[in-house]
């Protein structure tokens, strides 16, 4: 739904993490709805122009376009549909922002993309 007009050619990696232990019903049927509509974009992009990675230890809500700008979202998602005060501020691509995306990148684990065919 946010990303349907990307141009064919646009590559995303979706960095997130999948709910807690103590998730309560509604959290894991989200993660579940979630996995669901990844699968079938994962089909639509291929592993080329499309990545999920899981990370257990995220918590930043960052967006980066072109790895040269950086924003921070300053609530999550379901925050801003609930029509609850929501943030979207520009951040410094220095390299350490760079390096902290890169280690949630390169540390999670990946569910569909360049070295997984079949979506976890």
């Amino acid at each position: 739904r946010f990303i349907g007009d990307l141009r064919p050619s646009v590559s995303v990696t979706l960095v997130t993490a999948e709910p807690g232990l103590h998730a309560g019903s509604r959290d894991k049927s989200r993660w579940a709805a979630f996995l669901d509509i990844s699968k079938l974009y994962a089909q639509e992009k291929g592993q080329q122009l499309y990545r999920l990675i899981v990370q257990p230890n995220l918590h930043d809500r960052w967006v980066v376009f072109d790895n040269k700008r950086i924003y921070s979202l300053g609530g999550s998602a379901k925050d801003a549909g609930d029509k609850d005060y929501f943030t979207i501020t520009a951040i410094e691509p220095s390299q350490d922002n760079q390096t902290k995306i890169a280690d949630h990148i390169n540390t999670g684990t990946e569910y569909y993309g360049l070295n997984v065919s079949n979506h976890l």
